[in-house]
């Protein structure tokens, strides 16, 4: 396991154990992690993540990042940032040592 990988997996467990304990908020302070009072508020990131990133898009097309046009997954296709961004959301897939 990478060190990113260890250190993100050390977080997540302790923030699981710190949800599993009741009345303690340790980890949850210390990362500024608290309960969503604005819900609208909260999400409001993700349309202005949205128009920053078509717009840097569009300044920034590339040939390699357009799919071709007989490309049947062409609506879905993703971009290397798009990969990129994706990879940090799932876990590295290491197969078990023997």
């Amino acid at each position: 396991m990478t060190d990113k990988s260890q250190c993100r997996a050390d977080t997540l467990e302790e923030l699981r154990r710190n949800a599993r304990t009741t009345g303690e908020t340790g980890i949850f302070e210390e990362e500024d992690i608290r309960a969503i009072d604005d819900p609208v508020e909260a999400v409001a990131w993700i349309e202005q993540r949205q128009a920053t990133m078509a717009k840097w898009a569009a300044e920034n097309a590339s040939p390699d990042d357009v799919a071709p046009d007989d490309d049947p997954a062409k609506t879905i296709h993703l971009t290397e940032d798009e990969r990129d961004w994706l990879a940090g959301f799932l876990p590295e897939l290491v197969p078990p040592s023997e």
